[in-house]
This record gives structure tokens, sequence and C-alpha cells, in this order.
């Protein structure tokens, strides 16, 4: 092997190292984005589901104050003899 293309070797070399250590940092950066992606999703889906429940609950609540309210109507019609 000539002298020219050992240097030409090791710049080979050097460069294909160099090419590793960016793709190491980019895919490192990546990763971080897709892990922040993650967490943000996961926060939105538990958010989501924490309102689902509260707005279930307040659901029941509201079905039986509208029949306590029905009967309470239904109470008062029947001794007022209206029914």
């Amino acid at each position: 092997m000539s002298a020219y293309e050992f240097v030409n070797t090791q710049d080979n070399l050097k460069s294909a190292l160099d090419n590793t250590t960016l793709l190491r940092t980019q895919f490192a950066d990546a990763t971080k984005q897709f892990e922040s992606y993650v967490e943000h999703i996961t926060k939105l889906s538990d958010e989501r589901e924490a309102v689902a429940i509260e707005l279930q609950v307040e659901n029941n609540e509201f079905k039986e104050k509208i029949e306590q309210l029905t009967l309470q109507l239904a109470c008062k019609f029947l001794a007022s003899g209206i029914m």
C-alpha cells in the first residue's frame, strides 16, 4: 500500500467515524424528541380520561337529580289531584 493510499484510507476512516458520530447524535436527538412527544400524548390522554370521568360523574348526578325532580313533581301532581 502506498503512502497516498494509506493517507486516503485514513481520511476515509476519519470521515466514516465523523459520520457515525453525527448519526449517533442525530439519533439521540430524534429519540429525545420522540420520547417527549410520547410523554405529551400520554399526558393529554390522561387529562382526557380524567375529564371523561368527571363528566360521567356529573352526568350521573344530573340523572339522579332529574329522577328526584320527576318524582317530586309526580308526587305534587298526585297530591293536588291533577293526575
